[in-house]
């Protein structure tokens, strides 16, 4: 299925001649904003496992953490780059104005060669699974975070009121449940603003602890009774208030795909009079879900882990490099270079899966040893 053909005709306008284009015919319900979609898509890179980057560094070490950080960085660019070429290719072959990632994986199959036409349903089933499983994940990973922040703050100002952090995940989940009522991105978009901003202020506060360490003796003195502004000394705590209201501002975001996997199977077989209805309980249901998974398990260093070894290195690197070798089969470039480099994606893929997930679960046996001992 080779569309790369087509660029050699185009005309003036920078399109194709003949050539179906699928942003001309796409309509999007509540449609975004360039500023709120850039917002979102900010926010939705920087998850979870941007908080666990300085436990790798503390785990590689700076050499090879920054290394692997560009490494990596680069590969998984390059894979989203493939991943959206791929797509819009579908798009222009299918003529349709717009394929979600695994409608993007069945049609790369159903149009690609005679041997893996018939893999087309399953590689749609299998992307929506790991990507449902992926963002189920992260929403259990956001519980257990803001859970666990909100309880670090209370166990240091309100000493006497000391409580697991699974009672801090049940505090938060009604809010959650009103937050994640919001159906449109364009809405979301703005909580995507707010989350973004207290990230930046999360790292210069970071960044002041870096450079400058604890507050100098005449910054103390200033103020008189140091103990009167306990804030004021401690931005290790407005960091911690920043990143709890950061990743509860995000969460409804992780959890849009999810709700939006939901509504792609039901919502046809569901009567239009009960679909409100039907929507409001089916969130509300989803996020006690995550809640629940999250206070089940609230290890949460090993279920970041478990979710970028497993889902990422999947949806990130295994699945792109594996559709745009089957989108390209006729056309894999001069002595198949587009084959090579994309099963030396495929088996990094691999080789991440298997060792972060050994890893993880080794550890997990090590600390439910631990406590039995």
């Amino acid at each position: 299925m080779n569309v790369e053909k087509e660029e050699d005709n185009k005309d003036s306008k920078g399109g194709s001649k003949g050539e179906y284009n699928p942003f001309e015919h796409r309509k999007v319900e509540k449609p975004n904003s360039d500023i709120r979609s850039t917002a979102n898509l900010i926010k939705a890179s920087l998850g979870s496992g941007l908080l666990a980057g300085p436990l790798a560094f503390s785990n590689a070490g700076w050499g090879i953490g920054i290394v692997g950080t560009i490494l990596v960085g680069v590969i998984c660019g390059h894979c989203i780059h493939i991943l959206v070429k791929t797509s819009r290719g579908c798009c222009i072959a299918e003529r349709k104005p717009l394929l979600g990632y695994a409608e993007t994986c069945k049609s790369v199959f159903k149009n690609g060669p005679k041997g893996a036409r018939p893999f087309a349903n399953i590689a749609s089933l299998f992307t929506e699974f790991s990507l449902m499983c992926t963002y189920v994940g992260v929403c259990c990973i956001y519980t257990v975070l803001i859970g666990d922040s909100i309880k670090q703050l209370f166990d240091k100002y309100v000493p006497s009121v000391i409580l697991p952090v699974e009672y801090y995940c049940l505090i938060i989940l009604i809010p959650l449940c009103l937050m994640c009522q919001i159906k449109y991105l364009k809405w979301l978009a703005i909580f995507s603003i707010l989350a973004n901003i207290l990230l930046f202020v999360t790292y210069l506060f970071c960044l002041y602890y870096i450079f400058n360490g604890e507050m100098n003796y005449s910054d103390k003195k200033a103020i008189g009774n140091p103990a009167r502004y306990p804030a004021f000394l401690s931005p290790a705590i407005c960091a911690k208030v920043c990143i709890a209201l950061s990743i509860f501002f995000t969460y409804p975001l992780q959890f849009y795909v999810v709700i939006d996997i939901y509504t792609k199977y039901t919502d046809p077989r569901i009567n239009q009079k009960y679909k409100v209805v039907t929507q409001v309980a089916a969130r509300v249901f989803g996020v006690c879900c995550c809640v629940g998974i999250g206070i089940a398990l609230p290890l949460l260093e090993q279920i970041i882990n478990i979710v970028g070894a497993a889902f990422y290195s999947i949806l990130g690197l295994i699945i792109p490099a594996t559709i745009e070798t089957v989108f390209r089969w006729h056309d894999l470039g001069k002595y198949n270079w587009v084959l090579w480099k994309n099963s030396f994606i495929v088996l990094f893929g691999i080789f991440c899966l298997i060792s972060g997930c050994t890893v993880t679960i080794l550890d997990i046996i090590k600390i439910q040893h631990s406590k039995t001992m």
